[in-house]
């Protein structure tokens, strides 16, 4: 079974419902009263709730996890989109993270670290 996932506020909206109509458990942030937090709440209310944080944000999402690793935090992990996937592409955003699903369906291989999902 693939690991639940949690949308960042800025994934599209469309592909997390699309997801959760395909049977993979996703929830987008912005339903789950994390609108207005900051990258660290995120990553540690997904942590909580044994989720995969998707996201955008390699910038800010990235150090955040080294620190959890260097602070030998146990995290779900964080999946960044890549940039080849269009921001408005809900189709696309669709494909890759069925995909990505579907190859982590034994298990979580981003737990404790990071990982990129490409176009599908």
């Amino acid at each position: 079974m693939s690991p639940p996932l949690l949308f960042d506020v800025h994934v599209h909206h469309g592909a997390c419902a699309r997801l959760r109509e395909a049977g993979i458990d996703a929830v987008h942030g912005g339903d789950e009263g994390l609108g207005g937090a900051d990258d660290l709440d995120v990553l540690l209310a997904a942590a909580e709730e044994g989720r995969v944080v998707v996201t955008r944000n390699y910038q800010d999402f990235a150090p955040l996890v080294e620190e959890l690793v260097r602070r030998g935090r146990e995290f779900p992990g964080v999946l960044f989109l890549s940039p080849a996937i269009p921001p408005s592409d809900l189709a696309a955003h669709v494909r890759a993270l069925s995909a990505c699903s579907e190859a982590a369906a034994d298990g979580n291989p981003v737990r404790n670290t990071y990982g990129w999902v490409g176009p599908a």
